[in-house]
């Protein structure tokens, strides 16, 4: 996940200094790339962000918070609390949902208060962060999702061993954590936890929403899960499941390392300086991660394709600062920009098609992403009722980069999968829909165009007194009343169709104040 070199980060003091003055020259390039960070003399008296302690820092600006990045965001309530997992790993989750979230439908009357039945809550929405193990903060401009109607929760959780979810007595004698909790490395244990917290809280429907390692813990916990042949006993957790949406998704992550170096649509491949792409590669195959020299331009390429919006916002350096570095070098690798821990091999896709082409799935990138385009082409192939979003102005974190259009996306998603149920008609993709219309607009044509056709030949046809035909005939009024009662009853059924489907398809983004 963000790749704010995570291994050296935490030896350092000040991480706002960490990730921004790795080498000496690192004023002059925040200088030469317009970013707006203040940095004085001293390295230790680097703005912070706290926006309280501008005068402390000669009236600096102190940086942004992620509410500031949220439009229409409403008042909301959070309840937390925790689940106890293997190992005694306590594992905390936060609900959000709008403090003034109410259902039109179930209001009672002043004359009866038991006149209609409750229906049920709209599904929750669960958020898988990524990392692995850098917590959720950095997501947490997803809120806004239950200000949209119908005001569902939003759940936040930090997987375990890492934010508000660290293991016990973590290593008090240097031990190491793959030694004492070495479920911590196995990408499957974090769906087993998932599964585990979705039955301790009692969910019955639901949906997930995973950012780049959690879209493969998503797609993870989806085929082991799903499937009637696991070891999970609550069926809740199996059919619960109403869709997936999958932000800097991956499936494959060799093609995702792959594509990055791609000369024509890569980042690293096509959009850095020669010899900037030079030094990237040479001290990657060297494995000289941990040279000041590649950390420096780790921080650069973060800022460029990871999280665009700089100076970070508060969320993001929180999730930074309270991530656990050996879970992530473990299993992702020295950087965002390299795979070498144990997902470096790391490829569903054969199994996409045949465990949830039945299931809805929304699949994101941004523009400078890291995750390139062929890598979400790849599985919107393998996922029939899948859609695919390309954000203009992000980087890997669009939840930060395009926080409102992201909201809005994905909250239309989730409203049109639930009226497809409840209407009890397929889910149909937005670009399948468009297919699907245009293909209808050409039949009618062909019609209209074969029922004129069909006319006019007729008229062709030489008659028994060999005397020509009338426009103004019998015979071809009734051709020319055919074809406008066929297009008319086209274009109702057209009309009906369209109806239908923009019912379907349009929420109603009303925010509750």
């Amino acid at each position: 996940m963000n790749g704010a070199r995570i291994n050296v980060c935490f030896s350092t003091k000040n991480l706002l200094l960490c990730l921004l003055l790795l080498h000496p020259d690192f004023v002059s390039l925040i200088q030469h790339e317009n970013l707006l960070f203040v940095v004085h003399a001293q390295e230790d008296t680097l703005v912070n962000n706290n926006n309280n302690n501008n005068n402390k820092n000669g009236g600096g600006f102190a940086g942004w918070t992620c509410d500031a990045l949220i439009p229409n965001l409403c008042d909301l309530s959070v309840e937390t609390n925790v689940v106890e997992m293997r190992g005694g790993i306590q594992v905390r989750y936060w609900k959000y949902r709008n403090k003034y979230a109410q259902n039109d439908d179930t209001m009672p009357s002043s004359s009866s208060t038991s006149s209609r039945p409750t229906p049920p809550p709209p599904p929750s929405l669960i958020v898988l962060h990524g990392g692995p193990a850098v917590p959720h903060q950095y997501l947490l401009p997803l809120k806004q999702i239950a200000c949209t109607r119908p005001q569902r929760e939003v759940i936040f959780y930090d997987q375990g061993g890492c934010g508000g979810s660290k293991v016990p007595n973590a290593n008090p004698q240097n031990v190491p954590m793959y030694t004492t909790y070495p479920w911590l490395f196995d990408p499957n244990y974090y769906a087993e936890e998932l599964a585990q917290l979705i039955d301790s809280l009692g969910i019955e429907r639901y949906h997930i929403l995973g950012h780049s390692w959690g879209t493969m813990l998503a797609q993870i916990f989806a085929l082991n899960y799903r499937s009637n042949n696991n070891n999970n006993n609550n069926s809740k957790v199996r059919t619960g499941l109403l869709s997936m949406a999958l932000a800097g998704c991956i499936s494959d992550t060799q093609l995702y390392i792959k594509e990055q170096w791609d000369p024509i649509h890569g980042t690293l491949g096509a959009q850095l300086p020669p010899f900037v792409e030079q030094r990237s590669r040479f001290l990657e195959e060297a494995q000289l991660y941990d040279s000041p020299e590649y950390q420096a331009l780790v921080d650069v390429m973060t800022v460029r394709f990871t999280t665009r919006t700089a100076p970070l916002p508060d969320c993001f350096v929180q999730a930074v600062a309270d991530t656990t570095p050996e879970i992530y070098v473990g299993m992702q690798g020295a950087s965002e920009f390299t795979l070498s821990g144990v997902l470096a091999n790391f490829n569903v896709t054969g199994r996409l098609r045949n465990a949830l082409g039945d299931l809805p799935i929304w699949l994101s990138s941004g523009a400078y992403d890291t995750v390139r385009p062929k890598v979400v082409e790849t599985m919107h192939q393998q996922l029939p009722l899948s859609e695919r979003v390309l954000f203009p102005k992000s980087g890997h974190v669009t939840a930060i980069d395009e926080a409102g259009l992201m909201n809005e996306l994905v909250s239309d998603f989730l409203y049109r999968v639930e009226q497809a149920e409840q209407l009890g008609v397929p889910f149909v993709p937005l670009q399948q829909h468009d297919q699907q219309q245009q293909r209808q607009k050409s039949n009618r044509d062909e019609t209209e165009s074969t029922l004129l056709l069909s006319s006019s030949s007729s008229n062709d046809g030489n008659d028994d007194d060999d005397t020509e035909r009338s426009p103004l005939s019998p015979d071809w009024m009734s051709s020319v009343l055919i074809a406008i009662a066929c297009g008319s009853v086209g274009f109702v059924l057209g009309v009906s169709v369209g109806r239908t489907y923009y019912e379907i398809r349009r929420p109603n983004y009303e925010t509750i104040p």
